[in-house]
């Protein structure tokens, strides 16, 4: 098996808003083995899963299935609506400086971010709690693994 990275494909199951708007969506990963692969960037739609996740795959139709996670990491992930530009910056800004990773999607309207364990649970979700608001311009968020 070599280093090179590879997609690995989720399925994904619509809620009652007929959310995520995808039926799939691919992960980058490296093989670890032939059917154990860690994941190398922020799942923008899967739950449960979390950059850095070791998971395990079935090889079927020329793509990489998930199956399971084999090793939790100690990122947590949260997907984020954001309509209000001066709340993505500060999100930004604050991530960044707590060596967060976070992938924009939707005119950077959609963020999946991950946070890692050196950033203690309590502040994180302070944080976002603060930039949350329930109008259509604001901020809302989502914790789609927990791993604090």
């Amino acid at each position: 098996m070599n280093s090179q990275e590879v997609k690995v494909q989720f399925n994904l199951t619509k809620d009652e808003d007929d959310w995520p708007p995808f039926t799939t969506e691919f992960v980058w990963a490296t093989p670890l083995s032939d059917v154990l692969f860690r994941l190398n960037n922020v799942p923008f739609f899967a739950t449960e899963v979390s950059m850095g996740d070791e998971v395990t795959v079935s090889f079927k139709d020329g793509n990489y299935w998930f199956l399971n996670v084999a090793t939790r990491s100690t990122n947590s992930t949260v997907h984020v609506f954001c309509f209000d530009d001066l709340k993505r910056v500060e999100l930004q800004n604050w991530a960044q400086l707590h060596d967060c990773v976070w992938e924009y999607a939707y005119k950077k309207q959609y963020i999946a971010l991950s946070i890692p364990c050196t950033v203690e649970k309590l502040k994180w979700l302070e944080k976002l709690q603060n930039l949350e608001s329930f109008d259509e311009d604001g901020f809302e968020f989502e914790v789609t693994s927990l791993r604090h």
